[in-house]
């Protein structure tokens, strides 16, 4: 039975691509049934089709699919639950003129009852019934192809046509067709030439349909050349080809896999980029699309339709287009030594923005992304062991974070610098920035199989406890893991060096070095010293751990923050002198002790009145400067003898000379001396800062000439100069000469370049032009003070050893007072300490009155009067 119902309904409302008219329809059904036989066109049930949008990844490019609901009424029969219909397709003609053209087409139409769980029961036929079941959607139209002289097909039951060329009909031939050598049956030949078969039933695959002809006389022709034809019911395949998610720039190209069990051609591929369909060539399996995509992710689907007409399950995939590389790095790098002590392990927390990641190694570190560094690329995992490794060889290894899009970030990580050691021969880890672990033969360990890696990292300031002062980034971690992934925490058998770079914008002398002591910085006492050419303070170390550099509060008028005031200071008053802030756009300027924004000579004052003053705000042994020396500072004494006022005095002219090929920006030392043995009787500045420069008033004391300190005013053109004078100093010499110079000597001296750093010097031993010394003879010298009130001191001169007595008289030639010294061996007697001394008291010990007195010196040999005064 058919579908049931007749044509019907309203004509008017029927609107297939373009508008039939009511009258123009039912002439074409008309001619429908006329040409195809076994149509009733009052059988037909009429479809309106609905354009399905959008359209479905299983249609072809260039297609359109519509669709249409048939309603399965009480009438309709069911044979093993198939059914099979034709389908007339109506539309106007594509000349454009009124005719009505049709199309015909055999579809299999599979359904099934409506289910319910009743199915069973005795409403069963009720529930076939029911108005709400959903619409069958599995139709398969029957398709016959054509290609390369091949036909394709997914009915197992095809019509098979053919025409016999100049056929003359009075020959009444038949044709006996074949499948696969079974007889399909027998048919005459129309009298046009042609017949038609049907049905042809073809098995799965392959199959060769072969024909003859056969006239009334049974004579047979030979078998016709067979014609192939593919019986193919299997959906083909088709996929991306290594296709990734994503993708740096569009248009992209993306690769497309056909494959069917046939081994024919595609008859259409089609690609959905984000719903736009794009058509795929089919001459061959493999093929190579350019597709435009948009920022962001897309949406790729593939589809495909076989030459027998069956369509692939669609197959989507998103591909990102990311054009921007990360702007992030890795972070936490970290790493491990492997049993053998001879590769490294490294890892590292995952980038949410990173597809992969890209390892770097250096011996210098790694501050930016150079391919000639990378030791491993495009790693999916964070993690990588480097077994190519040098042992006592310092890299740096950096990280950086790759996308998805392969474009890779431009920042690399935190650096992380190791060195492999075999721990009981020691070696040394050095950094580019001057940091440095030292450790000798045995210093860490006697176990020969021990390895090391041996790390000096940089940590962030947030990482670190607080610490008042504390110079940021001057933080030092020093480590070590040994091959069982454990940090070396033990305690060295011998203690090692090392060395912590500091900032060179500041003076070494000024900075304190604190080690971290679980929670709790503490300060380095001692050990510490400077080592200006690797601008390093360096120390011993028993075991490894974290240090960091703190520069303490100072004074205003401790321009250089160190604690003293001294020539540093003076020197940066020196270099700014007369600028002001303005000059320096408002910065804060150097050398203004006064902070009144102009550096003049208030400031200068500031610093001299200071001069000398420490500030122990943190107790610390003073650090030694290391380095090459840079110049040479040495002394020179002349000896001579002046024989004015009766007693032979020896003078002593010292100068202190510098030898510094480098602008000098300022000096400063003090010089000590026996005052037992030397007294200081003038002082002249020197002349090594020529004269555009300013210089301290020395501070004289017993033993001691202090403040000795001069500097630059302004900046310095000059390069340094030969040998100049830094001092120049006159003494009487009141002892042995030998004696003498041997007490004479120089400390705190400091150079200071126009950086207001330190320059090492060497200091030269002594040089001396002596006089010959003349022979002692007896004198008698002017007493010292005079006038006196109420003490003074009479010195003399002995040849020879002799009792000497000092007789003092008055005016009137009493004898006032009796000093009986004794036997004295020859030499000098002028100095306080060996000069006879007189209290101005007579033989009664009364006070004497003041006016003009007589002393006489009485040896065996020498007599001597000197006139003296007591003034009151």
């Amino acid at each position: 039975g058919g579908f049931g119902g007749g044509f019907g309904g309203d004509f008017n409302s029927n609107l297939v691509l373009s508008q039939i008219q009511p009258e123009q329809l039912w002439q074409a059904v008309s001619k429908v049934a006329e040409v195809e036989a076994g149509i009733d066109p009052f059988k037909l049930v009429k479809l309106d089709l609905e354009l399905v949008s959008p359209m479905p990844y299983d249609v072809s490019f260039g297609s359109s699919r519509y669709q249409a609901t048939v309603p399965v009424s009480s009438d309709t029969t069911v044979q093993d639950g198939r059914k099979s219909v034709r389908l007339i397709l109506l539309k106007t003609a594509e000349d454009n003129s009124q005719d009505i053209v049709f199309d015909l087409q055999e579809t299999s139409l599979s359904f099934s009852n409506p289910f319910s769980e009743s199915r069973y029961s005795y409403s069963w036929w009720a529930n076939r019934l029911q108005t709400d079941a959903a619409p069958v959607e599995q139709a398969r139209a029957v398709v016959i192809t054509q290609y390369n002289g091949n036909l394709y097909t997914n009915s197992a039951q095809i019509p098979i046509s053919g025409v016999i060329a100049k056929y003359d009909p009075a020959r009444k031939l038949e044709v006996e067709i074949f499948a696969n050598d079974n007889s399909m049956g027998v048919v005459p030949v129309e009298k046009d030439g042609s017949f038609r078969l049907e049905p042809v039933l073809l098995r799965p695959g392959l199959n060769n349909v072969t024909s003859f002809t056969r006239s009334a006389s049974k004579l047979q022709s030979a078998i016709s050349k067979p014609q192939r034809v593919y019986f193919d019911q299997v959906k083909p395949t088709v996929e991306f080809v290594d296709l990734s998610t994503h993708v740096s720039q569009s248009p992209a190209k993306v690769q497309i896999k056909y494959n069917d069990d046939s081994g024919g051609s595609a008859g259409s591929v089609t690609l959905f980029v984000n719903g736009k369909a794009q058509a795929v060539s089919t001459e061959t399996a493999l093929v190579t699309v350019e597709v435009t995509l948009e920022a962001g992710a897309n949406l790729l689907v593939v589809s495909a339709v076989d030459l027998a007409g069956n369509v692939s399950q669609p197959l989507q995939q998103q591909l990102v287009l990311d054009d921007k590389a990360p702007e992030t790095a890795p972070t936490n790098l970290s790493a491990s030594l492997s049993f053998s002590g001879r590769e490294v392990s490294f890892s590292w927390l995952v980038d949410v923005n990173a597809g992969s990641y890209n390892l770097y190694r250096s011996e210098t570190p790694i501050a930016e992304v150079d391919p000639k560094q990378r030791l491993a690329e495009n790693l999916v995992v964070p993690e990588y062991q480097d077994a190519d490794i040098n042992v006592g060889s310092t890299y740096y290894y950096g990280v950086t974070s790759v996308s998805s899009a392969g474009l890779e970030s431009q920042k690399v990580s935190v650096n992380l610098n190791l060195t492999v050691l075999l721990a009981s021969a020691g070696g040394t880890t050095v950094l580019a920035d001057g940091g440095r672990l030292t450790a000798g033969a045995g210093a860490l360990t006697l176990d020969p199989t021990l390895y090391t890696v041996i790390s000096i990292q940089r940590p962030a300031e947030a990482d670190l406890p607080d610490l008042s002062g504390a110079i940021e980034g001057t933080g030092r971690v020093f480590s070590a893991v040994m091959q069982n992934g454990l940090p070396f925490t033990a305690e060295f058998l011998s203690a090692v060096d090392i060395s912590i770079p500091y900032p060179a914008s500041e003076v070494p002398e000024s900075l304190k070095v604190f080690r971290l002591e679980g929670d709790v910085w503490k300060l380095l006492e001692s050990g510490v010293t400077i080592n200006a050419d690797s601008k390093t303070l360096d120390l011993k170390a028993n075991k490894f751990g974290t240090y960091r550099l703190m520069l303490p509060e100072s004074k205003p008028w401790d321009l250089n923050g160190d604690g003293k005031i001294d020539i540093f200071d003076l020197v940066m008053v020196g270099r700014y002198f007369g600028q002001s802030g303005e000059k320096i756009k408002g910065e804060k300027i150097k050398g203004d002790a006064d902070q009144n924004g102009l550096v003049d000579l208030y400031d200068l004052i500031t610093v001299v009145t200071h001069f000398g003053q420490s500030y122990d705000l943190l107790a610390a042994a003073p650090m030694a400067l290391m380095g090459q020396s840079r110049g040479k500072v040495s002394m020179h004494v002349s000896h001579s003898t002046d024989h004015r006022g009766g007693l032979q005095t020896q003078q002593l002219e010292l100068e202190i000379k510098a030898d510094i090929p480098e602008s000098i920006a300022g000096y400063q030392l003090e010089l000590v001396y026996s005052p037992r043995l030397l007294t200081v009787v003038g002082f002249e500045k020197g002349n090594l800062l020529g004269g555009e420069s300013y210089h301290l008033q020395p501070e004289l004391t017993l033993g001691r000439i202090g403040r000795i300190a001069a500097t630059q005013l302004g900046e310095s053109t000059d390069l340094g100069s030969a040998e100049s004078t830094m001092a120049n100093v006159s003494f009487r010499l009141k002892g042995d000469l030998d004696l003498a110079l041997k007490s004479i000597g120089i400390r705190q001296l400091v150079i200071a370049d126009q950086e207001s750093q330190q320059i090492p010097v060497e200091l030269e031993r002594m040089t001396t032009n002596r006089e010959p010394v003349p022979e002692v003879r007896f004198s008698l010298g002017q007493n010292y003070p005079n006038p006196f009130n109420p003490e003074t001191w009479i010195p003399y001169q002995l040849g020879s050893s002799s009792q000497v007595l000092i007789k003092i008289y008055d005016v009137s030639g009493h004898l006032v007072r009796r000093i009986d010294v004794g036997l004295q061996g020859a030499g000098d007697y002028t100095s306080r300490g060996k000069s006879v001394y007189w209290d101005g008291r007579n033989e009664f010990g009364e006070q004497v009155a003041s006016g003009t007195y007589f002393y006489t010196l009485k040896t065996a040999d020498y007599v001597s009067t000197q006139k003296m005064i007591i003034l009151k």
